[in-house]
């Protein structure tokens, strides 16, 4: 038994603060609420959120294969992937995890965004596409992935600072 937010649901025998009472959900807001005898059959929770994930680099695990293990080899071969990148490229692989999240009831995500030169990478602007696109139905929130090098460079950290904040995004 899901509700979504946006979708309405009536749901009976919920444990509540340790009673057990039917309830009303509309817009993700508890509309009603009324107090049943009787054991509860089942939990509200909250939707979970994905804090952490990096929507560029999604489903592409058959294509780039690491010929060094760990993550510098994980590194090295996602390198040489983003020559394979391109604005659709990245919407179909982002827009599927998307999906494939939201089926599995995730509410909200989070995603990182490698920065790694003083110019605006092509994902940064395409995962602000997907957000807007998915606005209404999961909130996505991007966050640059820079090295402190970058960032603290006077001629480079602050151009990229000011645009992450006119985004709305943050610096992660």
């Amino acid at each position: 038994m899901k509700a979504r937010y946006g979708v309405s649901s009536n749901l009976s025998a919920i444990c509540l603060n340790g009673q057990t009472v039917d309830l009303t959900i509309a817009a993700g807001v508890i509309v009603s609420l009324t107090e049943v005898p009787g054991p509860a059959r089942a939990v509200i929770l909250p939707l979970p959120i994905e804090p952490h994930v990096h929507l560029n680099k999604t489903f592409t695990a058959q294509r780039c294969r690491a010929q060094k293990p760990g993550l510098f080899g994980a590194i090295e071969a996602m390198a040489q992937d983003v020559g394979n990148w391109t604005a659709d490229d990245l919407r179909l692989r982002m827009m599927r995890a998307i999906e494939d999240a939201w089926s599995n009831g995730v509410a909200a995500m989070r995603s990182h965004c490698d920065w790694t030169a003083p110019t605006n990478p092509l994902a940064w602007d395409v995962i602000g596409e997907v957000a807007q696109d998915c606005r209404g139905r999961m909130p996505l929130q991007r966050a640059s992935l820079s090295g402190i090098d970058l960032l603290s460079d006077p001629d480079h950290g602050p151009p990229i600072a000011a645009r992450v904040a006119r985004d709305g995004a943050v610096l992660g």
